[in-house]
């Protein structure tokens, strides 16, 4: 981080002082001084996890801090001691003299003015970074917020976030130019996706039911340990169902909401924010309303807090007819927030059998949730050995816990009479978040390496039809906007105009683009921050100019999809 951007956004903060009339300048610089030590600590726990500073959108989920404290609480370090001190430090400034009566051979006036002049010169730098970035033709697109403070520094960051944020508010939209542009794109995009293909409307008017699986990353599929089989079941599906192996995490800031919002949306999720808050007014047309225009009833379930994602808000506006929460579920066991997921798909069963059909049922296990810092000793069912770090271990147990889970349930849709009718679907909402470091690394049996992490980042996704010839694995690339149109590939429902992803079918040209800027197709990876480029299967480098189209195809796909969010286009683009 360059130390004189840091000196220039110190001055720039000290700057709003010397506005104020001078008496006031004690109490008000200890105000600044505490307020800068706990953002500084909120960016450092944000950034461990995130990879991102707390931007001024993402204080929007800050409701849900309490929820999510474990998790917090998990990413603090020993050494963020000395934030406390500095927070302590921060109180200094209540007690000291006061300023105005030290050069009393200056008028007051001349003073502030001089002290303010001194310190917009000093601040000058950090300002004129900012205000270049906000005029760069990808100004608007932050990949990655790490290289951006090695460019401004964490205040200039910060005052970048603040001026984009502004901007956003008061703005007046895109040009009739910009929106034109992202229309082509859709129009391109159409007119390159096939309209039918393998399996197209083989189960037209059958049932649709969706699971998304809290964490479930693609790893521990056929993982084993000690000679016993992590996820059982899930592996069973590989045989009997269709396992898509190269499906990407494409989530961001919102993690489980934007899960659910680029898999029933086929979009992607915003820069920084979570669609759940930033844009919960928008005029979406997701999965659930394409479905009930073909005559389905739309459901939708998951055994937490309604509010939680603004899903009580959320879930209606993307087409569900009915909703069922932790209070329409009752009580029951719980494991790590709400009802364990055993517990939750068992109450879900009856919820289908009564549905009229056909009927997509949207389903949101929370299982075991980051930090994995506890997990039920009577639910363990693996024997391990001591893997470095409980955390990963307690994560191996869940997941050994949720594979039983779902075995019941397919069971149960059999023992209801629902199984011959319908198509059952599942994938990862987000990854575990767990570091590539020696515990993971040792379990896998891999090395680090910027290729290495890409690659991590994928998320099983299965679908189990009643046909039992339908089976296999598919290795092209997708990521989790492809969930939707593959669903309606199934059933006979053509892509709609307005969807980003494609249907992931045998032959197709693969692709996936990343929140950061990273980005994949069926030969190659690109991992945005660490500016590499690698053979998809080998994982071998490759001269950065060979991965130049894909990343161009990235920066496009995420610049249309996002302004769509941004701006509540799809009714544009979708027309009439």
């Amino acid at each position: 981080m360059p130390v004189g951007m840091l000196w220039a956004g110190g001055c720039l903060l000290s700057l709003a002082l010397i506005l104020l009339p001078a008496r006031w300048w004690p109490r008000a610089a200890t105000v600044l001084a505490f307020l800068a030590v706990v953002l500084a600590f909120a960016d450092t726990l944000y950034l461990r996890f995130f990879g991102s500073i707390v931007s001024l959108l993402a204080w929007q989920g800050a409701g849900q801090l309490g929820q999510v404290w474990d998790s917090v609480r998990s990413l603090a370090k020993p050494q963020d001691l000395w934030f406390a001190v500095l927070g302590f430090c921060s109180l200094f400034p209540w007690f000291w003299p006061r300023w105005q009566e030290q050069w009393p051979f200056w008028p007051r006036f001349l003073r502030q003015a001089a002290l303010a002049g001194v310190l917009w010169v000093a601040a000058w730098p950090v300002l004129a970074a900012v205000r270049g970035v906000l005029r760069e033709t990808q100004g608007a697109q932050v990949f990655s917020y790490t290289m951006r403070m090695q460019e401004l520094g964490v205040w200039g960051l910060h005052l970048l976030d603040a001026a984009r944020t502004w901007k956003e508010a008061v703005g007046e939209g895109l040009a009739r130019e910009e929106k034109q542009q992202i229309r082509d794109f859709f129009a391109q995009r159409a007119r390159t996706t096939p309209a039918f293909g393998p399996a197209f409307g083989r189960f037209s008017g059958y049932n649709l039911v969706l699971l998304q699986v809290e964490s479930l990353q693609n790893f521990v599929v056929g993982l084993e340990v000690n000679g016993q089989e992590v996820t059982p079941f899930l592996n069973s599906l590989r045989r009997r169902g269709l396992y898509f192996s190269w499906v990407f995490d494409q989530t961001n800031q919102g993690r489980s909401s934007d899960g659910e919002f680029i898999a029933l949306n086929s979009q992607h999720p915003l820069g920084e924010g979570a669609v759940a808050f930033r844009r919960a007014g928008n005029r979406f047309m997701a999965l659930p309303k394409v479905l009930r225009s073909r005559g389905y009833s739309t459901l939708s379930a998951h055994a937490f807090e309604r509010g939680f994602w603004n899903r009580a808000v959320l879930h209606p506006a993307y087409g569900f007819e009915r909703s069922f929460f932790r209070r329409e579920l009752g009580p029951g066991e719980v494991i790590g927030w709400g009802l364990a997921d055993g517990v939750f798909l068992e109450r879900v069963l009856p919820k289908l059998k009564e549905a009229r059909q056909p009927f997509f049922a949207f389903l949101i296990t929370l299982g075991l949730h980051h930090p994995f810092d506890e997990f039920p000793e009577g639910r363990k069912s693996l024997k391990l050995p001591d893997l470095g770090d409980p955390a990963l271990a307690n994560y191996l147990q869940a997941m050994r816990y949720v594979d039983g889970a779902l075995a019941a349930f397919f069971e149960g849709l059999a023992r209801a009479g629902l199984a011959d009718r319908t198509v059952v679907a599942l994938y990862g909402d987000h990854e575990a978040g767990f570091p590539l470091q020696a515990p993971l690394a040792n379990l896998l049996r891999i090395q680090w390496s910027p290729q290495q992490l890409m690659a991590l980042r994928r998320v099983p996704f299965f679908i189990v039809t009643p046909d039992a010839s339908l089976t296999g694995e598919v290795d092209e690339v997708g990521g989790q906007v492809d969930i939707a149109p593959t669903l309606l590939h199934l059933l006979g429902v053509p892509r709609p105009s307005w969807f980003v992803g494609r249907a992931l079918i045998p032959g197709r040209q693969g692709f996936a683009a990343l929140p950061d800027g990273s980005g994949a197709d069926n030969q190659l990876l690109w991992v945005e921050p660490f500016q590499a480029c690698a053979e998809r299967l080998s994982l071998q480098g490759r001269e950065k100019s060979a991965c130049q189209p894909l990343r161009e195809a990235v920066a496009a796909e995420l610049a249309a999809s996002r302004a769509v969010v941004e701006h509540d286009l799809l009714p544009d683009i979708a027309g009439p």
